[in-house]
């Protein structure tokens, strides 16, 4: 728990593969961590 308020904290960790390969020029889609809509609640990218 967050010691400011009752929310909890949820930290996921993701990557980057960094290749050409032609998926990842498609950008993010909804289901993918780093595409806004996938939480419904508010997201720090750090």
């Amino acid at each position: 728990m967050n010691n400011n308020t009752d929310t909890p904290i949820v930290k996921i960790l993701g990557w980057e593969a960094r290749n050409n390969n032609a998926l990842s020029q498609l950008g993010h889609i909804p289901g993918d961590i780093a595409h806004p809509s996938t939480f419904s609640f508010p997201v720090l990218y750090k």
